[in-house]
């Protein structure tokens, strides 16, 4: 069975506001691209998957 097991990592922050930008742009794409993978993988019907994504944003933006 497959576990997820934290991985260390060293992360270097930009030293400028316009690359602090682009990191939390891509962190935040790289975020939304994995929670869209793992509710495709559900087994349930598109309906409840469309709704499970509807619950995570609005969950997001309050």
């Amino acid at each position: 069975m497959k576990t997820d097991i934290p991985i260390p990592m060293t992360v270097h922050y930009p030293d400028t506001e316009e690359g602090m930008r682009e990191l939390i742009q891509k962190t935040a794409g790289i975020h939304a691209d994995t929670v869209s993978q793992r509710i495709q993988k559900l087994n349930c019907p598109a309906s409840q998957k469309i709704e499970l994504l509807n619950m995570v944003l609005h969950q997001s933006i309050t």
